[in-house]
């Protein structure tokens, strides 16, 4: 149980702050941030103790989500993989983290950008997550 609730809204930030586990139940994806993410307090941001994101998932299966990372190939030229089927199970078994560098949020979309963390050569690679939803909610815990 967390301390705060919220349906979405400008006064949350997720830049530099890392999805470390996720969870996917009855059409809902729940990325839970073990060190918190920011809210605006007062034109401040604070950060907050555990907290997570949970975003109801439409027209689409949970498994439907859309992870791509860029990574560069033999040639050295960038290319974009899909790594959807593997993303979550990463997640969460500690092969990696998830880094929110930019939210980018539309009409029943949300996009993530940023970089998986892992601890063997390169240690980070680009990455998008991009899901259909249209409700989000934001829970935490007070620091």
């Amino acid at each position: 149980m967390y301390d705060c609730l919220i349906k979405e809204n400008e006064y949350v930030g997720l830049h530099d702050c890392r999805i470390d586990h996720i969870k996917c139940n009855n059409q809902n994806i729940v990325f839970e941030f073990s060190n918190g993410y920011y809210v605006l307090e007062n034109k401040e941001p604070k950060l907050t103790g555990s907290a997570e994101m949970k975003c109801h998932i439409i027209d689409e299966e949970i498994d439907g989500i859309s992870v791509f990372i860029y990574r560069k190939d033999s040639s050295g030229k960038v290319v974009r993989e899909d790594w959807s089927d593997n993303f979550i199970a990463a997640v969460n078994d500690g092969t990696f983290e998830f880094e929110v560098v930019t939210t980018y949020r539309s009409y029943q979309h949300i996009l993530f950008k940023g970089y998986v963390w892992f601890d063997v050569t390169p240690y980070h690679m680009e990455c998008e997550i991009e899901l259909h939803t249209d409700d989000i909610f934001y829970s935490w815990n007070e620091k």
